[in-house]
């Protein structure tokens, strides 16, 4: 910096000198640093191992879904979501592959694959769909056998509400759980009957199941 241009500024006008001539080597590093600095902190939360990844399919006002789930479930659980987050995946929407009417873009075609591919890979534990989503996985067995995942006085409590799917064997095996129009998450289904189910390839079932208790004894169903 020439001294013979700042030695007679004031301190005001030395410092505007030297934002003038110096700004990029600073803010240039600065926002790199800050770039890093959020990429990393993005690669480190989404590598925590979560509690729990729940899927919403086909739903509306899904924001309203996850604050649902965020205020009551985590508090009830005590879950610690710096250590363990619960992650919360929503936008998926699958149209009916049977309706002649249905279409569908590319987006929702993306949505679709993203979907099958965390369903099947063990990272979606939880899906709340609808009845006709459900039943496009049925013959890849997707689902966890319900019967066999929840405890056979929670089974037998929930019994009438039971959702059926056929396996590749063609049997008859209860997969999901039908959740009313008139319960607390039917409001952000207005076409379909939402279905929860649990994915056979999910490293969390335990949690799982107890996901499933909360929201009986909760009365959200």
């Amino acid at each position: 910096m020439d001294q013979q241009k700042t030695g007679f500024k004031t301190v005001k006008q030395k410092i505007v000198y030297f934002w003038d001539y110096n700004k990029w080597k600073v803010l240039i590093p600065a926002a790199i640093l800050i770039f890093i600095t959020t990429l990393l902190s993005s690669y480190l939360e989404e590598t925590k191992e979560p509690a729990l990844v729940i899927a919403i399919v086909n739903g509306r006002d899904t924001e309203s879904a996850e604050n649902l789930i965020w205020e009551e479930y985590v508090k009830e659980r005590r879950i610690d979501v710096e250590k363990t987050p619960l992650r919360i995946e929503s936008g998926f929407l699958h149209p009916k592959v049977m309706d002649e009417t249905a279409s569908a873009d590319s987006a929702t075609v993306a949505g679709i694959q993203r979907y099958s591919a965390m369903l099947t890979g063990g990272i979606i534990d939880v899906t709340i769909s609808t009845t006709w989503a459900v039943e496009e996985y049925e013959k890849a067995d997707a689902y966890c056998n319900l019967e066999e995942l929840l405890s056979s006085d929670l089974y037998e409590e929930l019994e009438e509400d039971i959702f059926f799917c056929q396996d590749q064997s063609g049997n008859s095996v209860p997969v999901g759980i039908r959740l009313d129009s008139a319960s607390r998450l039917g409001d952000f289904y207005e076409d379909g009957i939402p279905v929860l189910t649990v994915s056979a390839y999910s490293k969390r079932k335990e949690e799982a199941a107890a996901f499933i208790e909360w929201f009986h004894t909760s009365g959200i169903f």
